[in-house]
């Protein structure tokens, strides 16, 4: 069970020596989320620099009228999440119930003209459980929580 949405939730990711992302995105997609189809390892390689065994991540709620999804991660002390945390997230938690915002590096992609970047979102929508690439400087609401790294 989860705590409360008043509060901060904590998980504790592990990852194995055959994880990859093409591995998170199978196991995601068999739990029935839809992936985004830009998504593939070739888009989203593994991050050599960010190499981690286990991490926590701290989960809370976003309140737009405390500032940014960075200004917000910094004064907690957090550090900022990679995709890689969001797909092995979503892989070992389907049922997490809450819309989640992983606000990494953002990501350009060369076929999506965006200039803020994209970040990762896991969206619940109607019973449908998406895991999506959003716009990193898109107006965010407080229908979701923000992951950061212990």
């Amino acid at each position: 069970m989860f705590p409360p949405k008043t509060s901060d939730r904590t998980v504790v990711l592990s990852r194995n020596a055959h994880d990859s992302v093409e591995s998170w995105i199978t196991q995601i997609k068999r739990v029935g989320f839809y992936v985004n189809p830009s998504f593939t390892p070739e888009q989203f390689p593994a991050i050599k620099e960010h190499t981690w065994q286990s991490t926590t991540l701290r989960f809370f709620p976003f309140n737009p009228k405390k500032g940014s999804p960075l200004f917000q991660l910094k004064r907690r002390r957090l550090g900022r999440p990679t995709y890689e945390h969001g797909l092995c997230f979503a892989a070992l938690y389907p049922s997490y119930p809450e819309n989640v915002l992983f606000f990494h590096e953002p990501v350009y992609l060369p076929h999506v003209l965006h200039w803020g970047g994209l970040v990762t979102t896991i969206i619940r929508n109607n019973g449908c459980r998406y895991f999506c690439l959003s716009p990193a400087d898109f107006e965010w609401g407080r229908n979701l929580y923000l992951a950061g790294v212990e």
